[in-house]
């Protein structure tokens, strides 16, 4: 019996050696499932952030940019109290109040639904009242910056060089 115990014993311990071996390599396989899985989550994150900066942030940015007097990043979480930008199922931005209704413009009567356009954004800005000190009007054109050479027939080329002037009191 000893005989057979020896080599009960011994099969047990090289199956103990066998599922210790393969319960290393699958540890090994599991690191490197979770590995790729981390990463594939980092490049899904980076996509979806991509996405929003795409399809979203630029567009309400160009939507909103020259509306104000201030910069858009100072207005923008002021807007962002009272409406809301999101991507739409089709992937499309919608305009909508905060509470998630659909903002409303034009006259008592005949209102209708606010789309994502630069009129439509200014008519509900106007319509709440709250932007006027920031909102610029619609009449208000350019980009503020000093007119260029030969707009309005003006000329900004070289100025004819002055003379010189003696200074005064003997200074130089």
């Amino acid at each position: 019996m000893a005989e057979t115990e020896k080599d009960d014993v011994q099969g047990l311990l090289a199956k103990r050696d066998e599922l210790l071996r393969e319960v290393k390599n699958l540890k090994g396989r599991v690191a490197e499932l979770e590995g790729e899985r981390d990463a594939a989550n980092g490049r899904a994150d980076n996509a979806e952030g991509e996405v929003q900066r795409v399809r979203l942030d630029e567009p309400v940015a160009a939507v909103l940019g020259d509306m104000f007097a201030v910069k858009l990043k100072y207005v923008l979480p002021d807007v962002q109290e009272h409406f809301s930008f999101n991507l739409g199922d089709d992937g499309q931005v919608q305009f909508t109040a905060k509470d998630g209704a659909r903002v409303k413009v034009g006259e008592a009567g005949k209102e209708r639904e606010a789309g994502f356009n630069s009129d439509d954004v200014r008519a509900a800005l106007e319509a709440h009242g709250g932007f006027d000190d920031v909102l610029l009007t619609r009449a208000k054109g350019g980009t503020g910056k000093p007119p260029s050479a030969g707009q309005n027939g003006v000329m900004t080329g070289d100025a004819p060089k002055s003379q010189k002037v003696a200074p005064e009191f003997g200074l130089r």
